[in-house]
């Protein structure tokens, strides 16, 4: 025995309310979409409209989909609300509808997830500044020493604009990498719950993000060392030892 069906395969359909039996054949199958749930498991059949008829005397239009060329969505739209004005008895839903439902919740989505970037980017930031004036305080005798032996100011400020781009291609190789990985695990969690979700890589605040890492991993450390300086190279070796 078949544990399912296919096209062309005929099956029975009995209708309690009039007593009538028919055997109709399977001629194909339409998207979920179009299912009509009653709170049953059973699937839904679809019957022409004189099929229909001679099955039912007196039928009760429950539902209808109506399918349109995108341009005149929202023509008929206006045309349809204009019909069922007034009428309390009858929900339209539309692609349109969703679409603007959608549009506020990306807004909303927006909203927030910019605002809790923007604090972690934050606190990131902050970070780094605190742990790279510490670095150069920590070794105001280093570039002390450095200097006394001939370094020049220049040559410092070099090296530091060098370990500030290091810092910033480190960044930049964990955002591109794990960065994008945590993106995508979060959007294949939230597509589970909503089909309809679709993932784009955020090229522009990506790149906007590694303006602001390089600005900060190469400005910091050459701020920190011009508050350094002011003192002379004497100066800083005594207070060191």
């Amino acid at each position: 025995m078949k544990s399912f069906l296919t096209g062309g395969d005929r099956f029975p359909l009995n209708f309690k309310e009039t007593g009538v039996e028919r055997e109709l054949e399977i001629g194909g199958f339409v998207s979920p979409q179009f299912q009509v749930s009653f709170g049953g498991l059973a699937p839904n059949v679809y019957v022409s409209h004189n099929a229909f008829k001679q099955i039912i005397n007196d039928p009760l239009l429950y539902k209808m989909n109506i399918q349109a060329e995108k341009s005149g969505h929202e023509r008929i739209q206006e045309q349809l609300e204009a019909l069922i004005a007034g009428d309390r008895e009858i929900e339209l839903t539309s692609k349109l509808q969703w679409a603007e439902k959608m549009e506020s919740a990306k807004i909303i989505f927006y909203i927030l997830g910019g605002a809790i970037t923007l604090i972690l980017a934050a606190i990131g930031i902050l970070n780094f500044i605190s742990t790279m004036l510490t670095s150069v305080v920590v070794r105001k005798h280093e570039f002390a020493m450095m200097e006394s032996i001939g370094m020049t100011k220049r040559q410092l400020r070099k090296m530091l604009l060098l370990e500030g781009t290091g810092y910033g291609v480190i960044s930049t190789l964990l955002i591109i990498s794990l960065g994008s990985l945590i993106s995508y695990g979060a959007y294949y969690v939230f597509s589970q719950e909503a089909d309809y979700a679709i993932f784009t890589y955020p090229t522009l605040p990506l790149l906007i993000a590694l303006v602001f890492v390089f600005a900060a991993c190469l400005s910091v450390p050459i701020i920190a060392y011009n508050r350094s300086k002011k003192m002379s190279i004497v100066e800083r070796l005594r207070e060191a030892s």
